[in-house]
């Protein structure tokens, strides 16, 4: 019993046509790229830096750590204060509805109410004003404290690097 093949017929190996078949990639020197290049005398700046001492390496690597341990020192410190200061903003934004849902319970005329609403509205916003005004002003605080020691140490770091660089 014959089955019927879906889709369109094998072609068999004897059936490629020369755009077919694969061509091998050409080799380097037929492209006309050269090998390595040749060994060059060292230039002076790779001859100072030959001669830095391993010491002075660990000591500069040393001043990045503490760099970095420094601003982490920073961030961790203000991100404690962007916390307090969201917990403060969460605790006025529940003393404010406390006070309206007290206000609201002694509505007993539109006037009240509208009065009551005008509060609110009131509270809230300069709750919202001083708190955003507070994260900014700790968010930039934030930027500014953990980035100094390790923009301090680039500018120390490229001082003491001039001297190789000539």
């Amino acid at each position: 019993m014959e089955t019927k093949r879906k889709g369109p017929p094998r072609a068999s190996a004897t059936d490629m046509t020369a755009a077919e078949t694969p061509v091998p990639a050409a080799s380097p020197t037929e492209i006309g790229a050269s090998g390595p290049p040749p060994e060059t005398e060292p230039t002076r700046r790779q001859q100072a830096a030959d001669r830095v001492a391993p010491d002075e390496i660990a000591r500069f690597a040393r001043a990045a750590f503490a760099a970095v341990a420094e601003s982490q020192a920073a961030l961790a410190r203000t991100l404690a204060a962007i916390s307090d200061a969201m917990a403060g903003l969460t605790r006025s934004g529940i003393d404010i509805a406390s006070r309206t849902a007290t206000d609201t319970l002694t509505v007993k005329t539109l006037s009240d109410a509208y009065r009551v609403n005008a509060q609110f509205a009131c509270r809230s916003f300069d709750s919202w004003l001083d708190g955003s005004a507070k994260l900014s002003g700790l968010g930039i605080e934030l930027a500014a404290e953990a980035s100094r020691p390790i923009l301090r140490q680039f500018g120390q770091s490229w001082r003491e690097a001039a001297p190789f660089a000539r």
